[in-house]
């Protein structure tokens, strides 16, 4: 019985972290869920809100709607190498302009 209604007020507190976080989840992965209960062992949603708040700010990524970095950012090359000055690295390394 204490399983099942553990598993139920997890299930509640991932309902209400779905406001926040981009995988509710995550909520009850990071937390404990004694952190959101009130004093009757119910799932308070003010208290959801506020641990939600506190793993955003550590883990800004989990936000909901959080942007994700490009996959590209600072990989390649971006622009030409040689833009337009004639001088090419064989020339630099043998001295000449």
């Amino acid at each position: 019985m204490t399983e099942r209604v553990a598993h139920l007020q997890e299930a509640e507190v991932t309902r209400l972290a779905a406001e926040y976080l981009h995988d509710p989840g995550d909520l009850v992965l990071f937390g404990r869920l004694s952190d959101v209960l009130n004093d009757d062992g119910m799932v308070d949603p003010t208290k959801v809100k506020t641990v939600a708040a506190e793993l955003i700010a550590a883990r800004p990524g989990l936000a909901k709607g959080a942007a994700v970095p490009s996959r590209s950012f600072g990989q390649g090359r971006q622009m030409s190498v040689d833009q337009g000055s004639g001088i090419t690295w064989g020339a630099v390394l043998r001295g000449h302009d």
